[in-house]
């Protein structure tokens, strides 16, 4: 497993899926998300989904994290949003945006910043690909 693969396993396990399932609870909905990581010149994906086999009525969406090293050694600041289509669509909920740090070492990432976003569909300047 290299790095960028190595920051999206622990993102998925410690923010993205906790934040979906929750969202999932809060719409009671199911969610498929692509998750994608960028670090550096590397980056990957993984598709995960909020209930296993279950396609009705599932929201999708794109989540994408970028990172960038910090201090002390192994340690990786990040920034995120995620952009959600029909979910709990009369709304207007389109996503979040996130923040934190992330140690390696510890398998451990932390959120410093979390908000919810309305109607907005589009990507901010660092997440366009």
């Amino acid at each position: 497993m290299n790095r960028v693969e190595e920051l999206l396993e622990i993102m998925i396990d410690q923010v993205v899926l906790p934040a979906l399932l929750e969202l999932d609870k809060e719409s009671n909905q199911p969610i498929a998300v692509k998750v994608s990581a960028i670090f550096g010149n590397d980056s990957t994906s993984r598709e995960i989904c909020t209930r296993a086999g279950e396609s009705t009525n599932t929201a999708g969406g794109e989540a994408r994290i970028r990172f960038r090293e910090s201090s002390p050694a192994n340690c990786f600041s990040f920034a995120g949003e995620a952009i959600f289509n029909g979910l709990a669509p009369a709304t207007g909920f389109s996503g979040f945006a996130i923040a934190g740090k992330l140690k390696v070492d510890e398998r451990m990432a932390s959120l410093s910043s979390r908000s919810n976003r309305y109607n907005v569909w589009t990507w901010s300047k660092g997440f366009v690909v």
